[in-house]
């Protein structure tokens, strides 16, 4: 990160303790919006690459079509909890 201008990091903790929050200007409390992703301000050109559970991809994706994001600048690959298998 430090060797790049361009990169900027912002971490959510859905449940974070009190030393997560250690650098306030990168980490906040609660899980991550479209508002939030919409608030970094990336610009119209922007690709939008999500990757995480289902539901959380389906909130995200909806958010941010809600917020003009066209549908081809978004992108994802869902991932669940694994199965052990005997």
């Amino acid at each position: 990160m430090a060797r790049h201008e361009n990169l900027h990091q912002h971490t959510f903790y859905s449940q974070a303790q009190d030393a997560d929050l250690a650098d306030r200007e990168v980490a906040r409390r609660g899980r991550v919006t479209a508002k939030d992703i919409a608030e970094i301000q990336v610009g119209p050109d922007a690709d939008y690459l999500l990757c995480g559970p289902a539901k959380f991809i389906s909130a995200i994706i909806s958010g941010l079509e809600d917020l003009g994001v066209p549908t081809d600048r978004i992108h994802f690959e869902t991932f669940g909890p694994s199965v052990a298998h005997s």
